[in-house]
């Protein structure tokens, strides 16, 4: 009687294995997602709390003109030409459009934070000391798009209106010193 050599796999166990592991590819790959994302969200209200606090240095230190009480002065991320914030969590620069607005109370300043990323993800005119609250992520907007162009902002998933913010309570739109 001939041996015959069994050596390898049979294409029933070969097909048996690529639908595991397509399985395990199904399940694991939302959950990797949701974990990258996450911590994007992070890294973006790290870095708003990392320039106002760049901005609270440089205003101690005399490098930023103090407001004049009841006054506010808006700084560009431009300005402070600082390379901790060359790349947003996306990779892509941060946007011109990045602020931190300062007021003058009775001799307390008081921050508050727009970072937005050049793909319209960001956080819009924040007061500083929200970043610091558990819930930081619900600040993170994302600007919605259209056939016709930008349309809306949204917070979370779910619809926010316009772009500002009542969690902003500075109000420094008229008179506030603009430094590029």
């Amino acid at each position: 009687m001939k041996k015959t050599n069994k050596k390898g796999f049979t294409l029933i166990e070969l097909l048996a294995v690529v639908v595991i592991l397509g399985i395990i590819m199904l399940v694991a790959t939302p959950n990797i997602i949701g974990i990258v994302n996450s911590n994007k969200d992070r890294t973006l209200i790290e870095d708003a709390k990392k320039f106002a606090s760049t901005v609270e240095y440089k205003l101690k230190a005399g490098k930023i003109e103090k407001p004049a009480d009841g006054k506010c002065v808006i700084i560009r991320l431009s300005y402070l030409d600082n390379s901790e914030f060359k790349n947003a969590p996306n990779g892509s620069p941060y946007s011109n459009y990045s602020v931190v607005f300062v007021k003058n109370v009775s001799g307390n300043y008081k921050y508050a934070v727009a970072l937005i990323q050049d793909d319209s993800k960001g956080i819009i005119a924040v007061d500083r000391d929200n970043l610091y609250n558990s819930d930081a992520k619900k600040y993170i907007y994302e600007q919605v798009y259209t056939a016709s162009g930008p349309s809306t902002w949204k917070i979370n998933g779910g619809p926010k209106g316009s772009a500002t913010n009542k969690e902003n309570s500075l109000n420094c739109e008229s008179g506030s010193k603009l430094l590029n």
